[in-house]
Parts: C-alpha cells; structure tokens; sequence
C-alpha cells in the first residue's frame, strides 16, 4: 500500500505542477492578448495621426508665391553668410566678389574651396544656382528675376555663335557693375 500512496501523490504532485504551468500559460496567453490589443489600438492611433498630419502644411517654409523653399541654413555657418552677402546684393556674384565681402584672401585655394562648397548645394538644387562660371546665384531669387535682367531673355533672342554669347554676356556684367 506504501507504494500505492507513493504513485497517488507523484500523480497529484505531477497534476499540481501540470495545472500550474496550465495557469501560468493561460496568463501569458491572455497578457499576449492584450499587448496584442494595446498594439492595434496604437497602430489605429497612428494611422489617425498620420491622416490627420496630411491635413496640416509641411514643416517647410513657403514663400509669397507658393512654392516651397528649403529650411535655412545653419546660421554663422560660412555658407550662410554666403547667402546673407548674395541676397543682400540682390543678384548673382562672382566667388571673387564673395570671398573678398566675407574679408578672405582671394587665393586659388579659398576660391576653389568656396566653389565646391557653393557648389554641392547647387547640385542638390538647394540654396543656389550656378548663373556663370565661378558665379551664384540665389535660386530663390533667380526663379523670381524677371526677364528684363536676364541677359537672353527669349529663345529668338538668343545669339547665333558662342562669340557673340560672350559677347552678350561681358556686356550684361559690365552694364550691371557700372549700374552698381
């Protein structure tokens, strides 16, 4: 009978332990429901959010006309007194001109540094554009010139040989340095 008892209660202990782990599994499955449910309801939250943001202008600014500019630059940064000097000038400078109104040597290397700089904004079509060679522009300001200070301003006006762009060209910088 000893071993009886001994086999009924390794059976009861076993059937303790087998319900316990039932338990502890019934738990878990009903603490992973209702994660499960936390997170539906979240992902619900963020779709609304996210229809709800598709409503409100974006985080850009946007000029008089409509269109949408870049945010600015870092300000004190090099390229933002770049800008500041360009914009104030109100129209394309020669990296010369910049480097000598930012009180920098005019020296091959400060040139061609300043050009690569200008210039990687430039191919991301940001901030500037390039008007000429060693020239930039704002391209905020060059969108909204009007004709009349673009030296071709119309495709039939456009010279016939590329001497007589230059032509042009040296004549547009000359009139606009003597009307400065």
């Amino acid at each position: 009978m000893d071993g009886k008892r001994k086999v009924e209660r390794h059976i009861r202990d076993r059937m303790l332990k087998k319900n316990a782990k039932q338990q502890k599994l019934d738990e878990l499955r009903s603490n992973c429901e209702s994660i499960e449910r936390e997170i539906t309801l979240d992902q619900v939250a963020i779709q609304s959010y996210q229809e709800a943001l598709q409503h409100f202008p974006d985080t850009q600014h946007e000029s008089e006309s409509g269109r949408k500019r870049p945010k600015r630059l870092r300000q004190g940064s090099e390229i933002a007194h770049v800008e500041n000097i360009i914009r104030e000038a109100g129209h394309p400078m020669t990296i010369s001109d910049i480097l000598q109104r930012l009180n920098k040597e005019v020296s091959i290397k400060n040139r061609n540094a300043l050009s690569r700089s200008i210039g990687l904004y430039v191919s991301r079509g940001k901030y500037f554009t390039r008007t000429g060679r060693n020239e930039f522009g704002l391209s905020e300001t060059q969108n909204d010139e009007s004709c009349e200070s673009n030296p071709v301003s119309d495709v039939n006006d456009a010279p016939e040989t590329r001497e007589n762009a230059f032509s042009e060209l040296h004549q547009y910088r000359t009139q606009r340095v003597i009307n400065e």
